[in-house]
């Protein structure tokens, strides 16, 4: 993988996706921005508004914005991955928790009509 230039606010932008292993596209959706957006952003053809700032700062609230924007103290990166995981996995079990609960009511439902 070639090395990611950490002194552009795109190289930062594209190191943040990376570590939190999402597509350009999954990272701009969790911001309501497109691909297209994304793209110029870590090419650095379009540097990062107050408004995409403030929706990665909502997002990703451990994100050092000092950081991403002027390459200034730690990036809080470490944090948010650790906290993005937890997310994520505390949504797959509630979802794998509700698609079991489905299933009971269907077999239940099978075995009623089997009687």
């Amino acid at each position: 993988m070639p090395k990611i230039d950490l002194t552009t606010q795109g190289g930062r932008l594209k190191y943040l996706i990376n570590s939190l292993n999402l597509t350009q596209v999954e990272f701009g959706r969790t911001i309501g921005q497109t691909k297209s957006v994304i793209s110029r952003l870590i090419n650095n053809k379009k540097g990062l508004t107050s408004k995409i700032l403030h929706s990665i700062k909502l997002k990703y609230p451990a994100v050092n914005m000092a950081w991403l924007e002027h390459n200034t103290g730690n990036s809080g990166i470490e944090k948010e991955v650790k906290t993005y995981k937890e997310i994520f996995y505390i949504e797959k079990i509630a979802n794998l928790e509700a698609e079991n609960q489905r299933l009971k009511m269907e077999i239940d439902q099978l075995n009623q009509i089997k009687s």
